[in-house]
């Protein structure tokens, strides 16, 4: 359902038809801009007052945003919603927080105007391309998603215990669930690859690892149909979940750089994710790749003992502020 359906987007739209012209944000501009539907009114004023820039600048890009918000679906809305409540204190934070809304929020809508698109040709095209429209709509509809998390990348207090606790449970949390999207796309694509070794196919790549053969059989049309749903669903794993996951622990540590510096392995891990983040930028596009992996030939190997190293640190953290069982 889209936003304008909504009273308080009808709220939103007026505020932005008055203001639209401003130069500036007078005081009369920031008291309407703050009567906007919470918390986003007064949260967009905060950001207002702490950006860095012009009075001028800082108000066109308010403008931007308002403007950017009105294709925004109610789904969304909600999203940036529950960011401003879980975030907002560090985003205002940020001289450079009003920019970037301005970039993610137009990012966005932009994608939601093609995803429109999309499910119009889906009405009038047949059923040769259906598949294929709904790969493009899942794809902008996770790339919104990657958009979000763009907001909500928390950074914490090291000197707070509590904060140092918050922070490895946040890292727990998207460490074992990209560990699960591993194991699931491991197992399929092993089960995959000796199906079709069985049939007598041969691998010719010289390149070590999964990733590789199976790009191989797939570039040389080894694949049957059973084959190749299996290699579109690894593939959809890999672009959809797996490198959202991965982008939000690369993100984690690099505002959280403090940690990494008192931590051997989790400097292991930030090199680990970001060789993923390159390779899987630099094969992207490429419809023979299904699988990104790294380890020792990139010398950035997931580090084994970063499970048990994080494990033991939540409980001695618990064990310190008396939150242990």
């Amino acid at each position: 359902m889209a936003i304008s359906n909504k009273p308080k987007a009808g709220r939103l739209r007026s505020i932005f038809e008055k203001i639209k012209g401003n130069k500036i944000l007078d005081a009369g501009a920031k008291a309407l801009l703050g009567s906007a539907p919470p918390p986003l009114g007064n949260f967009l004023v905060n950001l207002y007052e702490n950006a860095s820039g012009s009075e001028e600048d800082k108000t066109k890009q308010v403008i931007q945003i308002l403007e950017n918000l009105q294709k925004f679906s109610q789904e969304q809305f909600d999203n940036l919603e529950y960011i401003i409540i879980e975030n907002g204190e560090e985003i205002k934070s940020n001289t450079n927080s009003l920019s970037k809304l301005v970039e993610i929020t137009g990012s966005i809508s932009s994608k939601l105007d093609e995803i429109k698109d999309l499910f119009n040709k889906l009405r009038e095209q047949g059923t040769s391309e259906t598949e294929q429209i709904k790969g493009k709509i899942d794809k902008l509809e996770n790339n919104i998603l990657v958009e979000f998390d763009k907001l909500g990348v928390p950074k914490f207090d090291y000197t707070i215990t509590a904060e140092r606790l918050l922070f490895y449970f946040k890292l727990k949390f998207f460490l074992d669930n990209a560990n699960d999207i591993f194991k699931e796309q491991n197992k399929v694509a092993r089960n995959m690859m000796n199906e079709i070794l069985k049939k007598g196919h041969k691998i010719s790549t010289k390149k070590r690892g999964l990733d590789y053969a199976l790009y191989d059989l797939h570039k040389n049309n080894l694949m049957d149909m059973d084959d190749l749903k299996n290699f579109e669903y690894i593939r959809k794993v890999t672009c959809d979940r797996g490198e959202r996951l991965n982008w939000y622990a690369k993100e984690l540590l690099t505002k959280n750089e403090v940690f990494v510096k008192k931590s051997m392995l989790l400097a292991e891990l930030k090199v680990h994710y970001s060789t993923w983040q390159a390779k899987f930028q630099l094969y992207k596009d490429d419809p023979n790749m299904c699988l990104i992996y790294v380890g020792p030939d990139q010398y950035a190997g997931f580090p084994k003992a970063i499970d048990d190293y994080i494990n033991e640190v939540i409980n001695q953290l618990k064990k310190e502020i008396k939150l242990d069982d």
